[in-house]
């Protein structure tokens, strides 16, 4: 080819705003480029001059929120034989940047109009791989060859698809694209929704814009809509398209949770994209899920051999380490094929459980060949939901013991094993309990029972993990062997003799039921069942560890610590939960501010009865600190961490304790000097718990800006919603920060109108040293009860010898009333008068943080129901959701105050805690009672949304 005869290249970008990508794209191109063409539509910061110190024609377009219209006007200025036209955020490899005009000159000499290049994907905050796709990038400069489409554009022939196209190998030309970015995905979903309903209203062929909407309606989050188009755009079968399966990847994971319609989608994925080896994976993964593991062993056989012979343009997203998962799988269903003469029943007692229940036969479903549901007396959906399950339904009179309903379930049995839950319990891995039991019995063939890790987590609390401990939940099926106890049953012989179990490492079970809107009413039920039995039966040490643990729960905390204690000294042991005994013990000493000595002797004991626990040696270490022996508090609080990693045994709350251990490390490095290391610590631990008070607190001393400064800091961290601004304004009250609480109550007055009432009642305290407070206490100050009050309550866990003398003044001071509620409230005392209780709600609500607040609401179980039901309602008008319903719930349930009234408020409070379910029951309950308001019609009409029904 003549110099003359050379082909002219163009370089074509759209931009706005594109400073920080658009030179690394003009350099991977701008040597093979004849001419560089820049359409801006409206920067505003560096990209016009970017693109003229490269020798850019740059021409101005207003932008009409049509990206076709934009190419096309870029393209009327272009005066190449081919068009490069390129996305800023897109590069050309090294290693291929210098082929692209061999690419067009090959492409131009064998007649092609357009070349599709390879474009691979990354996240441009995390760099993390995404997809790899062909996309037309490169093209002839033809009249004929236009775009069409308001978004997601195409390079049309005359309004024709292009036929003459050619597909140019990686290794020739590469283009990488790092225009994705989960902090930006959601506004741009919302921008192209926009648009492609736009161009969706002028369509003649609306169908082609199915797919866009599926995906733009998934990025918004309308799962609804984005199933419907998804589903409109497969029935058309398989397109002439590059990355044509993406209507069905979006079913495929919008339909989890609805096996069959998913199943359907996949057989149809698996036939039109028989070479993508993910579709046939996630097939068998649905055809183990039914125990149809033939099928299962297939469509994985089949996924393996696509992936080593895949030859295709349509995108994969399968890699070795998938294949090395989906091996895994194959091993695992070829042997359950050969295991499968195990018969396992899973057995369940319920009572108002369809909150629940679903999530347990959904579960069970896949591991069980026969389910059972004991019924002891719903009065909820509970049976209809299970009957529709086609599970075995019996109803049994309920008698107050646990034991012999369960007893009743076993003798419904017929499998050789018996995997007995509660409703809110769950596999995390149920296609592991056939194979592991297998397992099991290969190594042990005389094995009764099987122990299985238990993890509590708190569905209210963002999944966190409260504690972990091992149980028995699988046994065999024999006369034999049968529950014992009326609360807390266990498993045992019944003839006495051994019952050999095995710990399983691999079966771990969810538990729900120690989430905060649960556990209360679970405290009460066990206590009363507990003290049912003495009063029957007798006091026993069986009883000990139960009464501690219901005790803790319900805020008795002296009867919590007598019991632990005497469990602990008991010769009656857990074999892999004793450690809790010793949990419950040091936190009543803690509520009941026992001697440091005492309870560093306790957690001292504790640490050596469990070395391989990292839980004693945090409390130890946050001990040491009040001691201020910071090189012993650092060794515990690096014991810790060492052992956090180690697989126990033994129950551990480490991962409700994780962010005390990086808030105990970041107060050593504070106190030691090193600023650094203990900011680092610090967002470690906050990073886990934003609440985490104590990590809060010291990281406002470390900041040295401005109080706004610090309150932005804080927020960011925290959160700026009116929730996460009420606590952050609670928690710099509780703190004695003023300048950020003034600060976070002008947020929240901003947001919502609202002003907090405490900031001129504040003023004095704010304004006057400690010692100076104290002098204004002992000169009169207890007149002004309201003010006294705060003084306590701000004091109350301030460990400084002049707040402590204070606090003795002050309580000196309160009304002989007031005074035996306050050392009821710090754990001094047991009985109190009600006229006390009621004057000193308000102050609490108004200055006690959430565990303040809760220590005290728990104090109405000793008070009329009357004054009960008026501090529910007033901790209630204050938007203390958590506290309110604890009260609420501390009513009796054949109390004269049980009324609609009642319900609509229980209904509200667990609404706002985030119990929809509950919540919708509860106003049902109301409406059923005569209360037709407004306001229960509002909420119910809420919560049922956000239940789903």
């Amino acid at each position: 080819m003549t110099k003359d005869s050379r082909i002219k290249i163009s370089l074509c970008y759209i931009v706005k705003n594109e400073a920080a990508v658009l030179e690394r794209s003009l350099l991977s191109a701008e040597k093979s480029a004849d001419e560089i063409v820049v359409v801006d539509t409206g920067s505003t910061d560096d990209t016009v001059n970017i693109a003229r110190a490269y020798g850019a024609r740059v021409f101005s377009y207003t932008w009409k929120e049509h990206f076709a219209d934009a190419r096309n006007f870029a393209l009327e200025k272009v005066t190449g034989d081919w068009v490069v036209f390129l996305d800023a955020d897109e590069y050309f490899t090294d290693e291929t940047k210098a082929n692209i005009r061999t690419v067009v000159e090959n492409a131009d000499k064998n007649g092609m109009l357009l070349l599709a290049l390879q474009w691979k994907n990354y996240d441009s905050d995390t760099g993390a791989h995404l997809v790899d796709v062909y996309t037309p990038r490169i093209f002839k400069n033809l009249s004929s060859l236009r775009y069409v489409g308001r978004i997601h554009e195409q390079l049309m022939e005359n309004g024709e698809i292009i036929e003459r196209v050619a597909f140019v190998p990686e290794e020739e030309l590469c283009l990488i694209h790092t225009g994705y970015s989960a902090h930006l995905s959601k506004e741009k979903a919302e921008r192209n929704l926009r648009l492609l309903l736009m161009d969706l209203k002028e369509a003649k062929h609306p169908e082609q814009l199915y797919m866009a909407l599926a995906e733009a309606y998934e990025g918004v989050g309308d799962t609804e809509n984005a199933v419907k188009y998804a589903e409109m755009d497969i029935a058309r079968g398989r397109q002439a398209q590059t990355y044509a399966s993406r209507s069905y990847r979006v079913l495929i994971n919008l339909l989890r949770g609805y096996h069959e319609r998913q199943l359907r989608v996949l057989e149809k994925a698996v036939k039109d994209f028989s070479e993508l080896p993910e579709f046939h994976a996630e097939l068998a993964e649905a055809y183990a899920a039914e125990r149809k593991f033939d099928e299962a062993v297939r469509a994985a056989e089949q996924g393996l051999y696509a992936y080593e012979n895949y030859h295709s343009i349509e995108p994969m997203q399968f890699d070795e380490s998938m294949k090395k998962v989906l091996e895994g799988r194959l091993a695992l269903w070829q042997e359950k094929l050969s295991c499968g003469e195990v018969k396992i029943s899973a057995c369940v007692i319920v009572k108002n459980e369809e909150k629940d229940l679903p999530a347990w036969l959904e579960n069970s479903r896949r591991y069980a060949d026969e389910r059972i549901v004991i019924d002891t007396g719903s009065t909820d959906k509970t049976k209809e939901i299970a009957l529709k399950a086609g599970v075995s339904v019996y109803e049994v009179p309920w008698n107050n013991d646990f034991s012999e309903a369960k007893n009743s379930a076993i003798k419904k049995a017929s499998g050789d094993w018996i995997a007995f839950l509660d409703a809110d319990e769950t596999f995390y891995e149920p296609e592991l309990v056939r194979t592991e039991l297998s397992e099991i019995l290969k190594r042990n063939p005389a094995a009764d029972a099987v122990r299985v890790a238990i993890v509590n987590v708190d569905e209210d609390d963002r999944e966190r993990e409260i504690q972990r401990f091992r149980t028995v939940r699988i046994f065999r099926n024999k006369e034999n062997i049968r529950y014992q106890n009326a609360v807390h049953e266990a498993i045992t012989k019944t003839d006495g003799s051994e019952l050999i179990t095995v710990d399983s490492e691999k079966l771990v079970v969810r538990h729900t039921g120690y989430s905060a809107g649960r556990i209360l009413e679970k405290h009460r039920r066990n206590l009363a069942l507990l003290q049912k039995d003495i009063e029957e039966n007798g006091e026993s040490p069986k009883h000990y560890r139960y009464l501690a643990a219901s005790f803790l729960g319900l805020g008795f905390f002296e009867e919590a610590l007598h019991y632990a204690k005497k469990a602990i000294e008991s010769p009656m042991k857990s074999s892999d939960s004793e450690s809790e005994l010793y949990r419950i013990a040091l936190r009543s000493m803690e509520v009941l501010r026992r001697p440091l000595e005492e309870r560093i002797s306790w957690a001292k004991k504790a640490a050596e009865e469990f070395p391989k626990l990292p839980d004693f040696h945090i409390v130890l270490g946050k001990l040491r600190l009040k001691e201020k022996r910071i090189d012993e508090a650092e060794k515990e609080f690096r014991d810790a961490e060492a052992l956090a990693g180690q697989k126990q045994r033994e129950a551990t709350g480490f991962s409700d304790m994780e962010d005390e251990l990086y808030r105990g490390l970041a107060e050593v490095a504070k106190e030691k000097g090193e600023l650094g290391m203990a900011e680092k610590e610090l967002k470690r631990a906050l990073d886990i718990e934003p609440h985490n008070e104590e990590a809060l607190e010291i990281f406002a001393e470390m900041q040295t800006g401005a109080a706004e400064e610090t309150a932005g800091k804080m927020a960011a961290i925290a959160g700026d919603t009116d929730e996460e601004l009420r606590f952050l304004s609670r928690w710099a009250e509780h703190h004695g920060r003023i300048d950020l609480y003034r600060i976070f109550a002008e947020r929240i007055k901003t947001k919502t109108g609202r002003e907090l009432p405490r900031i001129a009642l504040y003023d004095d305290v704010e304004k006057i040293s400690l010692e100076e407070l104290r002098n204004r206490i002992v000169g009169g100050l207890a007149e002004n009860f309201s003010k006294l009050l705060l003084v306590l309550i701000r004091l109350e866990k301030v460990d400084t010898p002049s707040a402590s003398v204070m606090r003795m003044t002050a309580e000196r001071l309160l009304p002989p009333t007031a005074l035996g509620v306050w050392l009821a409230y710090t754990g001094r005392a047991e009985a109190f008068d009600d006229e006390g209780f009621a004057p000193m709600l308000p102050w609490f609500i108004e200055y006690a943080d959430d565990e303040q607040l809760a220590r005290f609401a728990s104090l109405g179980l000793g008070i009329s129901e009357e004054c009960l039901y008026d501090a529910a309602k007033q901790v209630m008008d204050a938007e203390r959701w958590k506290p309110a319903f604890e009260l609420f719930a501390q009513l009796p349930g054949d109390s004269a105050l049980i009324s609609a009234e009642f319900w609509k408020n229980v209904g509200i409070n667990l609404y706002h805690i985030g119990d929809a379910e509950a919540a919708a029951e509860s106003l049902e309950k109301a409406m059923a009672m005569g209360d037709t308001s407004g306001e229960l019609k509002a909420y119910l009409k809420w919560a049922k949304e956000a239940a789903g029904k």
